[in-house]
Formats: structure tokens, C-alpha cells, sequence
């Protein structure tokens, strides 16, 4: 638990919750049919790219404090 509010405050499961939201209205927009504006679908893209970009940040960062733990 205390890795998700640690990831929470950087924001990461925000961004990835929020894409989830956006990805589940464009998929539901799509079943039914209906137009799906433009800008929902840039937002849902700007929003995941924040994410994956966020989560290899942190990544990056956390194999650094490992690496350097050890030296």
C-alpha cells in the first residue's frame, strides 16, 4: 500500500486512472456509434504518453538510488 501513495504523489496512478477513464469513454463511444471528438481522443493520447513517460521516469529514478545504495 505504501508504494501505491508513493507512486499516487508522483502522480503516476492519477495519469493512469485518468487514461483508463478516457480510453473507456472512447471505447464506449465507439460501441455505440457514436462521434468521438477529436480532442477526447488527443487528450487520451497526451495522457498516456504523460504515463509511460512519468513511470519510465520513475523507473530511471529508482535504479539510480539502487545503483547507488551499492557503490
Amino acid at each position: 500500500m505504501e508504494r501505491f501513495w508513493n507512486e499516487y504523489s508522483k502522480s503516476t496512478i492519477t495519469s493512469g486512472m485518468l487514461s483508463l477513464l478516457i480510453w473507456g469513454i472512447i471505447g464506449y463511444l465507439a460501441i455505440q456509434g457514436a462521434n468521438i471528438p477529436d480532442v477526447l481522443v488527443g487528450s487520451g493520447g497526451a495522457i498516456i504518453g504523460y504515463f509511460f513517460a512519468a513511470k519510465t521516469n520513475a523507473d530511471a529514478a529508482r535504479e539510480r538510488a539502487e545503483l547507488a545504495k551499492h557503490q
